[in-house]
């Protein structure tokens, strides 16, 4: 029986350490969302550590990045959040955001290795720059996005069943109307 503990101590304390080597991907206070996923909680916030869903309560909840920069997730909106390993000589982890239903204000230096998705759609970095995204997915698969500043980078947007692609431009506001790449209002006025 000791034998067996002494293994179950050594395996314990090694996951513990490679949970702390991990970097994390940001913070998110508690009282604001409800975290499930590899998590570390302190001091009221918690520190998300891997694959992470953050799902804001009655109000939005604001993730901040370790890399720099803030993720808003709208009221009961759940967004699914994980970090690649970084390149060779960098320290920015690439990040891959999705979003299943609801609204998120993405602000952040993107990169080309960072990933947005949607149940439908595919939003990858044209270039390295500074992004200020909104993006709303509806019920129906209605998608909202709002590319907005001068300085943003090109967004790819990919059907990963079609093969169909769209490029939307800094400052440019579309609606890809039930997350089709065939059916864009690319004039859209409403809020994202």
């Amino acid at each position: 029986f000791a034998a067996m503990m002494s293994r179950v101590l050594v395996v314990w304390a090694m996951a513990g350490a490679m949970a702390q080597a991990q970097q994390p991907i940001g913070t998110v206070g508690v009282q604001d969302a409800t975290v499930a996923g590899a998590l570390v909680v302190t001091n009221g916030r918690a520190v998300l550590v891997g694959n992470t869903t953050v799902t804001a309560k009655d109000h939005t909840a604001e993730v901040a990045l370790s890399r720099g920069g803030t993720v808003r997730v709208c009221s009961t909106s759940g967004l699914h959040m994980t970090a690649g390993k970084s390149a060779s000589g960098t320290t920015v982890l690439p990040l891959m955001l999705a979003l299943d239903r609801g609204a998120v204000e993405v602000q952040m230096a993107a990169t080309t290795s960072d990933v947005v998705m949607t149940p439908d759609l595919r939003f990858t970095m044209g270039s390295d720059g500074p992004l200020d995204m909104r993006l709303r997915v509806t019920s129906n698969g209605d998608t909202c996005v709002e590319n907005r500043g001068a300085g943003a980078p090109m967004l790819r947007v990919v059907d990963p069943f079609g093969g169909a692609m769209y490029e939307l431009r800094a400052g440019q506001h579309v609606l890809f109307e039930h997350g089709s790449l065939k059916e864009v209002v690319d004039n859209e006025s409403s809020p994202c």
